[in-house]
């Protein structure tokens, strides 16, 4: 494991103590738990328009993406989400 200091609020700390308490589990353990919760969650979001598609291929790779056909038609006709 990798040792990580962060600082939060006054309000913040008091919250963590109540459940940690609450739960009977260490606040280290919360703030794992919170962030594994909300990384896994927000690196597995689908984009839902083309537009969150074209703004993702941007920032993973910088520029914007020659394209050479009507892709937001096509994405917005042909895009579903897949059953979990």
């Amino acid at each position: 494991m990798v040792i990580s200091s962060i600082r939060i609020s006054k309000i913040l700390a008091q919250k963590l103590e109540l459940v940690a308490k609450q739960e009977g589990i260490s606040k280290t353990e919360i703030i794992r738990r919170s962030l594994e919760e909300y990384l896994t969650k927000r690196l597995t979001q689908k984009p839902k328009t083309f537009d969150d598609v074209l703004a993702l291929i941007i920032k993973r790779t910088g520029r914007t993406p020659k394209i050479t056909k009507d892709v937001k038609s096509v994405f917005d006709e042909n895009y579903a989400e897949e059953p979990l």
